[in-house]
């Protein structure tokens, strides 16, 4: 049976995940053409006495790039299966888009472009995003809303489909900062609801985070280094570089400079019990994806020579395992 390797995807306003090169994504967000992030803010019309709109950018230049990248292609074209999670503020609910979903929801088959503007709708920094597809209508934002860590969704949807035993996950983070000890229960309990507002989501952004690794680590234990689940995440990122609008050269020259020195880092992971940061004693990462490498290189021999033997009019299977005594077909 072959192996799915899940790779969580999750459109964000820095970069673009849906059947794109690696080297077009790290390079049309600055080195082509810069600033990636909208350059255009909102007017600050006061929607309520002493509050900015919500949206910090129109999101133009970004949504204007991301129909030029991906142009007509929809769910149904991408070469893999992908799984996007979205939230729709009008039914207050999360949509999630999916190659599985398709045969039974055909209106989630929406352009890829348009998924993807509608789960970078970061709340605050980019506008809600209204789109109609096959006489459905959407009005999403993040997805991070539904799902900060969009791991746990590609997983639920691949082991509906596969088997359990199947799944490979590599799970791609973006960088978690330093944890500095700021508040007590003391501080805390003198915040107003203003407080509130603009300090709680962090709270809630990163319990949801550790939440989601704490029960992939729980559902993927592996008696092998890195076997079955590899997270590969920074936990150590400086907040000057936490910023997610910022998308200036130097800037993103500074991020990709994280992620390379990660490789060299050694494989860390949220211990299950007490939430902690711990080496797994499973190498760097660099090792860990080498790995992982071998693993889809594995895979891909393997359906090659099944589309081989198939066109040849032999079922794979046959090649696989021959009765002890008995000669192998030719």
């Amino acid at each position: 049976m072959g192996k799915y390797i899940i790779k969580p995807l999750h459109c964000t306003s820095s970069g673009l995940g849906a059947s794109v090169p690696d080297k077009t994504l790290l390079g049309f967000t600055y080195r082509r053409r810069e600033p990636s992030t909208p350059s255009v803010k909102i007017s600050q019309i006061p929607s309520r006495p002493g509050l900015k709109t919500w949206a910090g950018y129109d999101g133009e230049f970004l949504h204007n790039i991301t129909r030029e990248i991906l142009q007509d292609t929809r769910l149904s074209d991408t070469l893999t299966h992908v799984v996007i999670p979205t939230f729709d503020v009008k039914i207050k609910k999360p949509v999630i888009f999916s190659n599985y979903k398709l045969t039974n929801y055909p209106f989630l088959n929406a352009k890829m472009s348009d998924i993807c503007i509608g789960t970078s709708a970061a709340p605050q920094t980019l506008p809600p995003y209204q789109f109609e597809n096959d006489g459905t209508e959407f009005n999403l934002i993040d997805g991070g809303v539904a799902a900060g860590n969009p791991t746990k969704s590609a997983v639920s949807e691949g082991i509906r489909y596969n088997s359990f035993s199947e799944i490979h996950v590599l799970s791609l983070g973006t960088g978690v900062t330093t944890v500095i000890e700021q508040y007590d229960a003391e501080i805390v309990g003198r915040w107003s609801q203003l407080d509130w507002l603009y300090k709680g989501p962090e709270f809630l952004a990163r319990a949801s985070t550790d939440m989601t690794e704490n029960h992939l680590a729980t559902v993927f234990p592996s008696p092998q280094p890195a076997k079955t689940y590899l997270r590969v995440e920074e936990y150590d990122l400086p907040y000057f570089l936490d910023n997610m609008v910022n998308a200036t050269k130097e800037n993103m020259d500074n991020l990709e400079q994280v992620g390379k020195d990660l490789l060299k880092k050694n494989v860390r992971k949220i211990n299950v019990d007490s939430f902690d940061i711990e080496e797994t004693g499973e190498g760097t990462y660099a090792e860990a994806l080498d790995r992982f490498a071998e693993i889809l290189y594995s895979e891909r021999q393997h359906r090659l020579k099944t589309i081989s033997m198939e066109k040849r009019g032999r079922p794979f299977i046959q090649t696989m395992w021959v009765p002890f005594g008995q000669a192998q077909a030719t």
